[in-house]
């Protein structure tokens, strides 16, 4: 009788244990009264590209600390209200976040910034990083994320 290799079985129940490890955050995440956070955090490019760090709780609140090449440097806190927070959740739903790679990159290139944006549920998380490649369910979250931001800083 033929055993079947270690490393196959290895790999397929790691692939089972993070596929339903996923699945529990997205589920959690879905609850309508779920508390959550969702962190996005810009790093540099050789030019002006904005580099900040956001932090947004399911409750509405936010904090921002605009670092350079943004609109509003410095530390700010930020009250959203339940529509935008409605939103942000359906799109990160919608898009497919939990699904997503964890990371979208090319090491060979290096003037190129990057977002990564972490959804956290209690204590699961799910973090992706995109800086080449980056699919559109990548990028119209990272676009609505922006654009809320950009929204409540002018204001």
């Amino acid at each position: 009788m033929k055993r079947p290799p270690i490393l196959f079985i290895s790999v397929v129940l790691f692939t089972i244990s993070c596929n339903s490890s996923y699945r529990s955050l997205k589920k959690n995440f879905a609850k309508k009264d779920s508390e959550f956070t969702v962190e996005v955090n810009t790093t540099p490019c050789f030019g002006t590209c904005p580099v900040y760090n956001l932090e947004i709780f399911s409750q509405g609140k936010a904090h921002y600390e605009g670092i350079r090449y943004t609109d509003v440097e410095g530390e700010v806190e930020i009250s959203l209200p339940p529509s935008d927070i409605d939103s942000l959740k359906q799109l990160i739903l919608e898009n497919g976040f939990f699904k997503l790679d964890s990371i979208y990159d090319d090491p060979y290139i290096s003037d190129l910034p990057s977002t990564t944006i972490t959804v956290s549920v209690g204590e699961e998380k799910k973090k992706v990083k995109g800086r080449i490649n980056k699919p559109k369910e990548f990028v119209a979250i990272e676009t609505f994320l922006a654009s809320l931001i950009k929204r409540h800083l002018s204001q």
